[in-house]
């Protein structure tokens, strides 16, 4: 009996109207095939994967072999289809010596923007092709990654495929200085990696916020070609982050008088200014959250400050405070909180008095009795007028005749009880 190799043939309908779609195809696979108890009974074997729709078709693998030799194929490269394809396929086939020659083809649905792998189905398959295969929609860059705004104070993931398996690209830049030439330096090298990855500005030696026409190219084959995709980036320089905040008390609970100094991770750049700077309050419960009684309690403009540091300009009272601001060279608004400013505990003091045992003998006395404040105290019976060390607590005054003392006291901020 004469043997004839099957030939699978299809007609694939283009027009020079139809869309493109392209594909980056990538396998390794090796076809082999196990005849139990017919070692040499094998003519050739043959395998083929297509991908296809309702009216077209178009082949992404096929390999032949002779008799028991193996048949390895390697493929990198991207197509081009004028079909949106909705299935892949495959068709194997064995003929052997004698009777008993295989046949077989199976069909499964292909979504690019779910499936990134080549299916291979061996359930009662004659042979099937053995090694990893990958298929990968090429899109625009824009419409995968929506933002394309790189800033000098985080990172950017961006993706080259929208699929989630692995696959082989490479990834050059050119910027600004670079612009109108074909100077393409290298970021990624051509390797199997994730779609997706991350870049921030360190990555591209010499670049700053203020520097434009930052470009990424995925180059998807070994070397540039037509299908690369180039994607622009836009730049811009984060204003500066606040590292710590130091804060300065209220003296007194009824001073106003807090304060607070702010360090920053770099000094302002020539020019640059912070535009705007609100100080929001948390209100009497001291909880920050856009649900409860935050309100600004000031807004400035135009700031500068020297170095690394800047003090706010105004006395404030005790609270929990957060700083929005924004400087002129930048679209970024940063946050600090929370600023605490605390106040210390209300000075008290209480005095009982004897008074004297004999007409003008000197024998009254007053016993003052201070809590809260800051450090030590400070008595005065006089209104004011002098005062003495409260040398212990509670101290006894001695030796005061007939009269009226007004009694006062006060901690080592001059604060006093006020009712």
């Amino acid at each position: 009996m004469n043997k004839v190799a099957i030939i699978f043939i299809f007609i694939v309908t283009t027009s020079s109207m139809q869309a493109q779609y392209h594909y980056k195809v990538e396998y390794n696979y090796t076809l082999t095939h196990q005849i139990v108890g017919q070692p040499n009974a094998v003519e050739f074997s043959e395998y083929e994967i297509r991908l296809r729709n309702n009216s077209s078709a178009s082949s992404i693998y096929y390999a032949f072999a002779y008799a028991n030799s193996p048949n390895s194929t390697r493929r990198d490269e991207v197509i081009t289809l004028n079909f949106l394809p909705d299935s892949i396929s495959s068709q194997s086939s064995i003929i052997l010596a004698a009777n008993g020659d295989c046949f077989y083809s199976t069909n499964q649905d292909f979504s690019d923007s779910a499936q990134c792998g080549i299916v291979i189905s061996n359930q009662n398959h004659c042979v099937t092709p053995v090694g990893i295969g990958r298929i990968i929609r090429l899109r625009d860059l824009v419409n995968i990654n929506g933002d394309t705004n790189l800033t000098s104070c985080e990172s950017l993931t961006l993706k080259a495929a929208e699929c989630v398996v692995p696959f082989s690209y490479k990834v050059e830049y050119q910027y600004q200085v670079d612009s109108g030439t074909d100077n393409w330096n290298t970021l990624l090298d051509y390797g199997v990696r994730s779609p997706s990855f991350a870049i921030d500005m360190t990555d591209f030696p010499g670049i700053t916020g203020a520097d434009t026409n930052l470009k990424l190219r995925i180059v998807y084959e070994d070397t540039p070609s037509p299908y690369d995709e180039i994607l622009t980036l836009d730049l811009t320089k984060c204003s500066p982050k606040v590292l710590a905040s130091s804060s300065t008390d209220e003296s007194c609970e009824y001073t106003n008088d807090g304060n607070f100094t702010l360090t920053f991770d770099r000094p302002l750049d020539p020019g640059e200014i912070i535009t705007t700077a609100i100080l929001d309050w948390a209100g009497p419960n001291n909880i920050l959250n856009d649900g409860d009684d935050i309100n600004s309690y000031a807004s400035l403009t135009d700031l500068i400050y020297a170095g690394t540091t800047y003090t706010w300009p105004s006395t404030l009272n005790s609270g929990v405070y957060r700083i929005r601001y924004q400087t002129n060279n930048t679209n970024t608004q940063e946050s600090h909180e929370p600023i605490e400013l605390n106040s210390p505990v209300p000075v008290a003091f209480t005095a009982d008095y004897n008074d004297l045992t004999c007409f003008e003998d000197g024998s009254g006395s007053i016993t003052i009795s201070a809590s809260g404040g800051t450090g030590s105290y400070a008595y005065s019976l006089d209104n004011g007028s002098t005062y003495s060390a409260l040398i212990s607590n509670p101290m006894t005054i001695t030796g005061l005749s007939v009269g009226e003392y007004n009694v006062r006291v006060r901690d080592s901020n001059t604060c006093e009880q006020q009712n």
